[in-house]
């Protein structure tokens, strides 16, 4: 089912499209779910950050505790768009932690690990020194689909509205430049889950996408590669309800066909919300 042809409910509260393709169904007392995995996050393959937003899902599940405070990701098969099997587990547990282990599997085959630590708020020292962007604001920059050009053919754009900080494409800039891609971004439907774990599965599936646009933009008319992500790090700072959140995406080194990429997510009013790092392995663009 695509973005436009969603159907929100007609009664209770609306349901984001997000929270409705990582919906785990449960398989009786135990700590093992099955999950549908939508087509509609879908760029070459299931979205990796994607099948992370799940699999914090999963270990929120068996978790007594309020906030998800870092998820680190191994990717290590590409799935079908079709059901997993999440396993989760506990690792250690303490009066205000919980570290937990998540194991996805597709026909037996290992799809992704993860960790994941949940927290209960508490009393600690507080600072920001986060460097903040200098960037327009949002009401200021047009969509990708008031671009010429914009309309990008793979089902994940669908599911989010992105206004570029340049004014411009990544796909169509003149020449190389700086790995860095800056956008604000809406998910769609526009509606802002009441869950934080939902709320920071956006975060994940931003940290994880946007690195790949920063990396292309250092290699301007170079098409041969695509740039899968191997190993995700997701640290959370802070909840929001904000709708729009600015992804600032940095790749600054690439070499022997890997890219390591640092990425940030902030708020409407540029709070740091989550920072994450990742290592993409480039692979010959299919046919």
């Amino acid at each position: 089912m695509s973005t436009h042809e969603m159907q929100l409910p007609t009664r209770g509260r609306p349901v984001s499209k997000l929270e409705q393709d990582t919906r785990l169904q449960r398989h009786g007392e135990l700590a093992v779910f099955d999950a549908s995995l939508s087509e509609d996050w879908s760029i070459w393959l299931p979205n990796g950050g994607y099948l992370a937003a799940i699999a914090l899902r999963a270990a929120s599940e068996i978790s007594e505790r309020t906030s998800p405070a870092c998820v680190h990701c191994q990717f290590l098969n590409a799935p079908k768009p079709a059901t997993v099997r999440v396993a989760a587990s506990h690792l250690k547990t303490t009066r205000a932690t919980d570290a937990l282990q998540v194991v996805m599997t597709q026909d037996e085959k290992p799809i992704l690990q993860a960790q994941v630590w949940m927290v209960d708020a508490l009393e600690g020292y507080t600072h920001d020194q986060a460097r903040i962007p200098d960037v327009p604001d949002v009401d200021s920059l047009q969509s990708t689909l008031d671009i010429d050009g914009g309309l990008a053919p793979h089902a994940f754009w669908r599911n989010i509205e992105q206004r570029p900080t340049t004014g411009d494409l990544h796909w169509q800039q003149p020449e190389s430049g700086k790995a860095i891609q800056c956008d604000w971004i809406r998910f769609l439907p526009d509606i802002v889950d009441p869950s934080p774990v939902l709320r920071a599965a956006r975060h994940i599936i931003l940290l994880d996408t946007f690195g790949w646009p920063a990396a292309a933009r250092a290699h301007c008319g170079d098409s041969q590669f695509i740039a899968p992500t191997l190993s995700l790090n997701v640290t959370f700072h802070r909840d929001s309800n904000s709708s729009w959140l600015l992804s600032e995406a940095r790749a600054p080194i690439a070499e022997g066909g890997r890219i390591f990429t640092d990425n940030r997510v902030w708020s409407e009013d540029l709070q740091l919300l989550a920072s994450g790092s990742a290592m993409l392995i480039c692979r010959p663009r299919p046919g």
